[in-house]
């Protein structure tokens, strides 16, 4: 076990996405069976260690722990449930911390997951997380991830619902989302800010409902896909 916190103080200890978590409103806990086959086969071509952003619940952390790479996962809020697993677990390494302040080194990292989680912030920390994936990932690394589209369930809940408070980003504060910050992007928007990485693979996908977007379901829960490589 290891747990790392770039903190020097309990400034995220109000966070939002920790109150999200801790009541209930973030309900996957289920792993994409395709994801984790893929960065499985990928983790054993590169032998290299395998870093989840913002992992939440572990769902795609904890199954790449029969690997034969180090995983390491980043978030926020480690849920409690993780913290007493990563006691037991040998080869679960986990950090609180911030997307755009990674604390590796460069070159470090074969794989870098950010699954439904790299838009929870404003775009310059958005490019912010995007430099400092491409800074520790290897050459040859590759970059895995899903975001909000601008016709996604929670962009249109957000008109009227959330606080716009720069170009596609709303800070949902007087619901159960806690202030949360969403960014949503166009796909010219996306494929601009990955333009230093090659692209192996974009499209469109939609997936699955959360508990706050769920009465909303006639609207597509859409995300862009995209696999990339340092």
């Amino acid at each position: 076990m290891n747990i790392a916190t770039q903190f020097d103080d309990i400034q995220a200890i109000n966070h939002p996405w920790k109150q999200i978590m801790n009541t209930g409103q973030y309900d996957l806990i289920d792993p994409n069976k395709w994801l984790v086959h893929y960065i499985l086969t990928l983790s054993k071509q590169l032998k290299m260690p395998y870093l989840d952003l913002g992992c939440g619940f572990g769902r795609h952390l904890l199954p790449m722990l029969n690997s034969q790479s180090v995983s390491i996962g980043l978030d926020i809020n480690i849920p409690e449930s993780l913290f007493q697993l990563s006691k037991t677990t040998p080869g679960l390494n986990l950090t609180i911390g911030y997307m755009h302040k990674l604390p590796f080194k460069n070159n470090s990292v074969g794989i870098v997951l950010s699954w439904r989680s790299l838009y929870l912030q404003k775009l310059k920390n958005i490019k912010r997380t995007i430099s400092e994936i491409k800074r520790i990932l290897a050459p040859g690394g590759y970059f895995i991830g899903s975001v909000r589209t601008t016709t996604n369930t929670l962009c249109k809940i957000a008109a009227s619902a959330a606080v716009n408070i720069e170009p596609n980003t709303f800070n949902f504060s007087d619901n159960e989302l806690f202030g949360a910050i969403y960014h949503f992007f166009s796909k010219d928007e996306i494929l601009n800010l990955l333009s230093e990485f090659r692209v192996e693979n974009f499209y469109l996908k939609e997936l699955r409902h959360t508990s706050y977007t769920t009465a909303y379901s006639y609207y597509p829960n859409d995300f862009w896909i995209f696999i990339v490589k340092k």
